[in-house]
């Protein structure tokens, strides 16, 4: 079957060519993945749908059928996984069924492995286990815990781990290092983001084992604290880094000037987890630059473990987020009007244009394991576009101007994203921290949205100067930005504004 596209692949095939075989995947799950999954069950039953008329993504909505909000998931996420039932010839059927509507060589292939299982247990031991990879759960990816404190697992089965994975890792990989490095030195990597049982820790660990020389081995926090990983940068010089940039620019880097760490001439840094704003992108070269650099490569990342092997990344600063697995999970974008808050779904919703952006829902086609299907991520792309990029030749979708959301549902807005309204008036939170960095002086600034989306405060930076030497251009950027003002405006040093969170975990907006 086939089940991922290779690096060679995405440079071959076009975008309407890989579409296709989205497709025919999609329609393999939708047929027989999803109702056997107890959620789609019930919504296929409550909206009187057949899911064999189910061909393309564009078929849900015009069935009828809504978008799932992230509460619900989190609320019965063992509802999403796929559990045939039925003894193991049912569960052989179901999988035979499934390979038959993605590609007809591959079923006849399973049909006679299971009339040679008949005769030789060689063979029957070998479906049993092809089976069993394709169906049994192998690695939780948590999801959730950073807005609700509650991390909810999506599941990968065993092929989707062995081989969706890695092949993610190594395109991503190829667009972030190889690219960059086109002679013959050695490649050492470090990674900057503290651990986490999520598939973005895997898949950059994994970028480093298939297209680095050395990969260190590190993550921020825990048993490394950051003095350590500043002697370990002194002693081998890393030129592939991967972290949040925050952390970066407020905490390593700065530890690592006062350290007299010396780098090589050309160095790659590959941001994730938070927005990469351009003003983070040229602060965080030229500290790179500093420590002895020349070229410095900043790059954009982006992931979500509800995508499962799956990731984004920049192939150069500002080509757009590029899809390194278009077989793993459909990406569009949509816009949505009235939405219930009481409710699990959203019924009124629509596909927005080619190339337009809006709000991202996502369709798993990547097997069984976790199935989320009309799933409403909610992160805002700016737009995106389709054709080959004129810088690396992959023919995938790309994305631009993400702006991420915390999943935390008022009765104001849907599900947490940053443009919202604060004291009854609709601010974008992400646009008014980038000018807020971009003010002379500034060094760190974090918004401070109140209780109930009631007031904005203003915590600061600053290079030098009194107590208050910002509060003023702050006031006057709010004041030509939007018809809120900051309720409190209050100066501290970068390690009084780092502690009063988590420090690897600091984020530029939060919520009290």
């Amino acid at each position: 079957m086939r089940e991922l596209l290779t690096l060679a692949d995405l440079q071959r095939l076009s975008w309407k060519e890989i579409c296709l075989l989205q497709e025919r995947k999609f329609a393999a799950a939708a047929r027989h993945l999803l109702p056997q999954t107890a959620i789609y069950r019930e919504l296929f039953s409550r909206h009187q749908v057949d899911p064999k008329k189910i061909s393309r993504v564009e078929d849900w909505k015009k069935l009828g059928l809504p978008l799932i909000k992230k509460r619900l998931f989190l609320d019965r996420s063992r509802d999403f996984l796929v559990r045939p039932e039925g003894k193991k010839e049912e569960v052989f059927l179901t999988y035979l069924k499934y390979a038959k509507t993605i590609d007809k060589v591959a079923a006849f292939s399973l049909s006679l492995k299971a009339i040679l299982s008949v005769f030789r247990r060689q063979w029957r031991d070998q479906l049993t286990r092809e089976v069993r990879q394709f169906f049994v759960p192998k690695m939780p990816a948590f999801s959730g815990g950073t807005e609700t404190g509650r991390p909810i697992p999506v599941l990968l089965t065993a092929r989707q781990k062995a081989a969706m994975l890695p092949n993610a890792a190594d395109i991503s990989a190829y667009l972030v290092v190889t690219r960059h490095f086109n002679d013959d030195r050695n490649l050492v990597a470090m990674n900057l983001f503290p651990y986490a049982p999520h598939i973005a820790w895997q898949i950059i660990n994994l970028c480093a084992e298939l297209r680095t020389d050395l990969n260190l081995c590190t993550a921020s926090g825990g048993y490394l604290g950051t003095e350590r990983l500043v002697g370990i940068a002194k002693a081998s010089a890393p030129n592939v880094y991967s972290g949040m940039v925050e952390y970066l620019t407020n905490t390593f880097l700065p530890q690592a000037r006062a350290a007299d760490v010396k780098l090589g001439d050309r160095v790659v840094f590959l941001n994730g987890a938070t927005k990469l704003l351009e003003v983070q992108r040229e602060k965080v070269k030229e500290q790179f630059r500093g420590l002895g650099a020349k070229d410095v490569f900043a790059l954009d990342g982006y992931g979500a473990s509800e995508l499962k092997a799956l990731s984004f990344a920049e192939c150069e600063e500002g080509s757009g987020l590029h899809q390194t697995a278009p077989l793993t999970t459909i990406v569009r974008t949509v816009k949505v009007g009235r939405v219930d808050p009481e409710s699990d779904y959203i019924y009124d919703w629509e596909f927005t244009a080619e190339g337009e952006g809006g709000y991202a829902a996502i369709w798993n086609i990547d097997g069984a394991g976790t199935l989320l299907e009309g799933f409403f991520l909610g992160d805002h792309f700016e737009r995106t576009a389709t054709g080959r990029c004129p810088h690396c030749g992959l023919d995938t979708i790309r994305l631009y101007n993400i702006n991420r959301i915390t999943d935390l549902e008022t009765e104001i807005r849907l599900l947490g994203f940053d443009e919202e309204k604060i004291s009854g008036n609709k601010v974008n939170l992400v646009a008014l921290r980038e000018k807020l960095l971009h003010l002379p002086g500034m060094v760190e600034a974090q918004i401070v949205v109140g209780k109930n989306n009631y007031g904005l405060s203003v915590k600061y930076v600053s290079e030098t100067g009194g107590p208050d030497e910002l509060a003023e251009e702050i006031r006057e950027v709010f004041h030509s930005y939007c018809e809120v003002q900051p309720h409190q405006i209050e100066k501290l040093s970068l390690t009084e504004l780092i502690n009063t969170g988590d420090k690897l975990k600091y984020s530029g907006i939060v919520r009290s």
